[in-house]
């Protein structure tokens, strides 16, 4: 590729993707085309490229989903990515057998869109579990991975629902109507976006709500009942809990995409940014990350308090690396080299839950 990583983690801030839901273009018909620059879709290029010293390569068999073991061989949080039909996780190569275009990791295996297709990857079998849509915001997935969930929008009874795969059971339950896309999904409580904006639903009971601040923005993440939410407007993002006063952020510029570590104290925001941005959330302080780069970006979190940072240099030909950085004090330790800003290709993906497409049509969903 001739860009360099300047420009590609410049688009993240224009990804509409990546900023607060427009719900009155989402809504829009006609054919005005909609640009979706996936910066997720590059830090995925980026860490795809990684490469591992022993690779054992393990092929999914076709088959129905079944009972998974809480405690199973993907409960650990390691580095994964996905090229081509293939998912790299940690040193273990599976093989799914058709194109990843989005996937996302849970506690018990992945979860793959292929097409429209969805796909549960549970360590033994292959196994399609739905069909999801093609929205004016594209396709998309999001995960609970310490309770084996799985959500995307559905077709259903003439409209649109939300569906949440629970990996260990194999069951599926469907909540909300109009759902545009889902937002994040947090033990036993699901978020999704509509025409009306933020919206929660109780994954026993099928009981839904409208998500307080809804109308300051759209969620961004959610982890054991702390909320990440971005207003679009100058006060930038906050953190929300409940019972407590709102805690804004204020990361350099923008925020598209937020990641909460797994204990929800600190969250790594993906906007504009061009160094890596976390956060803790009780105060909203920034906590200085330590990388020695031009260019970096914080995207997912490996535990509690270990934040995973893509970091290089602006020309095409400067080294990647992917860090492995300690919060709060910043010291960060190489992971590997993962090639070039050269090398990056779209059919590498992280587990975000979002494709590689370029456009999508605003009036169609093409």
């Amino acid at each position: 590729m001739d860009q360099n990583l300047r420009t590609l983690l410049h688009e993240q801030a224009t990804n509409p993707d990546f900023a607060p839901v427009d719900l009155d273009a989402i809504t829009r018909t006609g054919d005005r085309r909609v640009r979706r620059r996936r910066g997720v879709t590059v830090l995925g290029g980026l860490v795809a490229l990684a490469v591992v010293a022993v690779v054992a390569l393990w092929v999914a068999r076709p088959g129905d989903v079944g009972t998974i073991d809480p405690a199973g061989p993907y409960a650990e949080a390691r580095v994964s990515w996905s090229e081509g039909s293939v998912i790299h996780y940690g040193d273990t190569v599976v093989d799914v057998g058709r194109p990843v275009e989005a996937f996302v990791h849970t506690d018990a295996g992945f979860v793959v869109v292929s097409g429209l297709g969805v796909w549960s990857v549970d360590g033994d079998r292959v196994t399609r579990v739905g069909t999801t849509v093609r929205k004016p915001g594209g396709v998309r997935l999001v995960a609970d991975h310490d309770d084996g969930l799985a959500a995307w929008v559905e077709e259903r009874d003439g409209g649109t629902t939300l569906a949440v795969l629970d990996q260990h059971t194999g069951e599926t339950t469907r909540i909300g109507a109009g759902v545009l896309q889902p937002a994040a999904v947090d033990g036993g409580t699901a978020y999704w976006i509509t025409e009306s904006g933020a919206m929660a639903g109780d994954l026993a009971t099928g009981e839904t709500r409208v998500v307080p601040a809804a109308d300051r923005g759209t969620v961004l993440a959610a982890e054991d009942g702390v909320l990440v939410s971005n207003p679009g407007d100058p006060t930038g993002p906050f953190v929300s809990r409940p019972g407590q006063d709102d805690v804004p952020l204020v990361p350099d510029a923008g925020a598209g995409v937020a990641a909460l570590a797994p204990d929800a104290d600190w969250v790594a925001i993906i906007g504009e940014n061009r160094r890596p941005e976390v956060f803790d959330t009780r105060t909203g302080d920034r906590v200085p990350i330590d990388v020695d780069a031009e260019l970096g970006s914080a995207y997912g979190w490996l535990d509690a308090d270990t934040v995973l940072v893509v970091a290089g240099g602006e020309q095409p030909s400067d080294t990647l690396e992917v860090l492995a950085c300690a919060v709060p004090s910043g010291t960060c330790e190489p992971v590997t080299q993962i090639g070039t800003v050269a090398d990056l290709n779209s059919d590498r993906l992280l587990p975000w839950g979002m494709p590689a497409y370029e456009t999508v049509d605003a009036g169609t969903g093409d």
